[in-house]
């Protein structure tokens, strides 16, 4: 037998149970749905009855379109079209202020009495009141129209009093207005004649400041710059080429003292000063003149001519005529003069290179880069001068333009007010503020309260509610299952048989067993249902557990008759008491005090050799027990073991069916052991006795844990009306050391309440297996474990 791990706790999400909670209710709510009728049947003839004598109300309509005649002027000088429709609200308000509505009721007391229906019976203190409460003005969004609404008992009286409050605003905004034009001129004017002091003071300002700055008119010229700044930007530009130059003499005053230090030619660096030192400098030290380069000049122009010419002669006269010799002399001669002049000037070149010329160089090129640092020096300072007037003209720029925004917004503003007084004169008598009506009031001759389809929807949604607020009290009052149906419905457990309540043989002993006495009685056929459906279930269930939601159920009665019930048709039956804690079938069956389960699992020998010494046979052939034993320390730990498990699988190996009688699932987890070790479980149920949460708490315990659930046992009906299920009665002591008195439930004998169709003979459909039992105790002759392998064929197919 295959055991899987037990895992005692189970945290269920909060979506889940949730989900579980409302499914739950929802059967209830199903179940007892003659209540949600009641309430729905209750609602809906009080909504009736309401619809059919409540007073009719009937609502008049009128629009009126509220428009300001002239421009709303602002601060800054401008229009604000959006403002109109800002005063609406305030418009809207008036509708409902004291003086309007007072007006309207003056009107209404020369009207004829059936228009003031709904004043009649109201003091004459509270008729504004009223008007208010049934009244409603709201503005038709993004337009200039106010709806008024009034609500009636007459349509007639509903339009005669929106018509009067409809005149009486008209009156109030007329009386209120006209003369807003005169006292808008005179403010308009004293706050022109305040603009125009600011714009003159502004003015002097500006001018004052014009003149102090020395304004030339260059600020708003785009293209032109101002003078102090083409003064920054040329300084600038002279400071840069400044640098640049000093720059270039440090480099050359560099080159030239590290060449005299490693004794090089200075002659490399004579014309790279040139630029610097000046060309008659470099001449001089050279011993040339002007003279003597404009000679070398016009010789080599002149040598150029000559062999020109030359070449031309060659041509025509030949070598030997006069003027190409003439021509030839003068070439060497000129030719001569050059190399001679060439010569002298390198002789003296040459002749430097000896001389003071290297330190007279050094000694120019210092003084050319003082020279260079002191103008450097007076541009930077310059610069710096001219920068500050820039920026102090910068500020004054500012200050100015600010001075002539401020002058340019109030030349506006005046302007705007003389063109708005200007208007205001041509209109002096009208209002600045025009009402006129757009619809006249109207009421329509279909009232608009009461609703049929509110009424109808409130007295469905009214009867929902109620008949599930019933549903919910009566299912926390009434803790009991009502019926087989509710049971089932509740659970979603099948039931696999009806026990009903006989009365006792016997207290111990196989004679208090209903099927051990009277196997043929109507009363045994519950029991024979219930065997023929653990066979025909499509389950393997030779090895079951029998559990209840709580002490006293009748679990232990019900196991044993069940027991006898497989022994009678000749399936070789085991009981094994597995209730550590309050052993009732040991109690039953007589054996309290004998060697049992729990020496069989507290051994550490063989498991034959443990079972051989703890098995019992019963009066009924074919029955054995394992009884409880001596009560441990730790039960839960025994039924956890190992060992446990091992005395499961041989007995389903040596047994045609094993029934084991477990804890109440509630009090302890044993029962959850046993269940998950046996190939399934079987729950029983004494509606008279448990309370609804427990049983549901229990299967809910055993699912958590996986347990094959394989149905529910009802136990003790009666014929009795469903009244009898509140009867609260019943004790919960569940006491954990032996018990000198066998429970009362324990000892009654059941009978079928539900019977199904059953095979004519049905020990023909275990015929083919023999009648042997393994040593039971207290025999004259004991057959060897061996004589049986420890699994058969079937349990083979099984394990497969």
């Amino acid at each position: 037998m295959h055991v899987s791990p037990i895992n005692p706790t189970h945290n269920s999400p909060t979506s889940v149970q949730v989900l579980h909670s409302l499914m739950r209710f929802g059967r209830i709510v199903r179940f007892r749905w003659t209540l949600v009728a009641v309430s729905l049947c209750a609602t809906t003839v009080l909504g009736l009855l309401y619809f059919a004598t409540v007073d009719r109300s009937y609502q008049a309509r009128a629009q009126l379109l509220v428009q300001q005649t002239g421009p709303i002027v602002t601060s800054n000088g401008t229009t604000d079209g959006l403002t109109q429709q800002g005063m609406l609200p305030t418009y809207e308000r008036l509708f409902t202020s004291t003086v309007v509505l007072e007006g309207a009721l003056q009107r209404l007391m020369d009207q004829p009495r059936e228009h003031r229906i709904d004043l009649i019976q109201i003091p004459r203190e509270n008729w504004v009141t009223h008007l208010r409460n049934n009244m409603s003005v709201r503005s038709l969004r993004l337009t200039n129209v106010l709806e008024i609404s009034f609500t009636s008992r007459s349509p007639q009286a509903a339009e005669a009093i929106v018509q009067a409050l409809v005149d009486s605003y008209m009156q109030f905004m007329k009386a209120n207005h006209e003369t807003v034009a005169e006292e808008l001129v005179t403010i308009l004017r004293n706050e022109r004649q305040s603009v125009e002091e600011q714009l003159h003071e502004k003015e002097q300002q500006l001018v004052d400041a014009k003149r102090s700055f020395g304004d030339i008119g260059l600020r708003d010229a785009t293209q032109t710059l101002h003078p102090l700044v083409q003064r920054v930007v040329r300084i600038n530009e002279s400071l840069i080429e400044a640098q640049q130059s000093r720059l270039k003499l440090q480099a050359t005053l560099a080159s030239v003292e590290t060449g005299l230090a490693h004794g090089a030619d200075v002659r490399q660096h004579l014309f790279a000063v040139e630029p610097i030192v000046g060309r008659d400098v470099v001449a001089t030290t050279l011993g040339l003149s002007d003279q003597d380069g404009a000679t070398v000049a016009k010789l080599e122009q002149k040598l150029l001519d000559d062999e020109t010419e030359l070449d031309s002669l060659r041509e025509h006269f030949g070598m030997r005529h006069p003027k190409v010799g003439q021509l030839i002399d003068s070439i060497r001669q000129t030719r001569a003069y050059l190399n001679d002049y060439q010569a002298s000037v390198n002789r003296r070149s040459e002749r430097l290179q000896n001389s003071d010329f290297g330190s007279m160089l050094v000694d120019m090129l210092k003084q050319e880069v003082r020279k260079a640092e002191a103008q450097e020096r007076n541009l930077s300072d310059e610069y710096g001068r001219a920068q500050a007037d820039a920026v102090q003209l910068q500020g004054r720029f500012e200050e100015i333009a600010m001075l002539q925004r401020e002058v340019d917004r109030l030349l506006n503003f005046n302007h705007t007010l003389l063109n708005h007084i200007d208007s205001i004169d041509i209109n002096q008598n009208q209002s600045d503020v025009r009402v006129e009506i757009v619809s006249r009031p109207n009421a329509g001759r279909k009232p608009v309260a009461p609703n049929a389809l509110i009424v109808l929807f409130s007295c469905v949604g009214g009867g929902l509610c109620i008949g599930a607020g019933l549903v919910y009290i009566v299912d926390v009052l009434d803790d009991r299952f009502r019926s087989l149906d509710e049971m089932k419905l509740q659970l979603q457990t099948p039931i696999l048989a009806l026990i009903r309540q006989l009365e006792a043989k016997a207290e111990t002993g196989i004679q208090a067993l209903q099927m051990a006495v009277a196997p043929d009685a109507v009363a045994g056929e519950a029991f024979r249902t219930l065997r023929t459906t653990l066979a025909f279930s499509g389950d393997i269930l030779d090895c079951v557990a029998v559990s209840s939601s709580e002490p006293g159920d009748g679990k232990t009665t019900i196991i044993a008759n069940l027991g006898v019930s497989f022994a009678q048709t000749g399936r070789r039956t085991l009981l094994i008491d597995a209730d550590l804690r309050r052993p009732g079938l040991t109690k039953l069956l007589e054996r309290k005090g004998d060697m049992g389960l729990s020496e069989v699992l507290r051994s550490e020998g063989s498991l034959r050799d443990a079972v051989a010494t703890s098995l019992y046979a019963t009066e009924q052939p074919g029955l054995d027990l394992i009884p409880s034993g001596a009560r441990p320390l730790d039960p839960t730990g025994l039924l956890s073991s190992s060992r446990f498990a091992e005395l499961l699988e041989w007995a389903s190996a040596h047994y045609d069916q094993v029934l084991v009688d477990s804890p109440p699932m509630l009090v302890a987890s044993d029962a959850a052991i046993v269940g998950r070790l046996a190939g399934g479980m079987m729950l029983v149920v004494q509606p008279q006795k448990n309370h609804r949460r427990l049983v549901v708490r229990a299967i809910e315990e055993a699912r958590a844990v996986s347990l094959n659930l394989v149905g529910l046992i009802v136990n003790r009906l009666t014929n009795e009306p469903s009244q009898a299920y509140y009867d609260d009665g019943y004790g919960y002591g569940y006491a954990y050391g032996e018990v000198d008195q066998v429970n009362d439930d324990e000892s009654q004998l059941a009978t079928a309440g539900e019977t199904g169709d059953l095979v004519e003979d049905e020990a023909d459909l275990f015929a083919d297996e023999p009648h042997v039992l393994p040593f039971p105790h207290g025999s004259e002759s004991t057959v060897s474990v061996e004589s049986k392998p420890m699994l058969r064929e079937r349990d083979v197919r099984r394990a497969a």
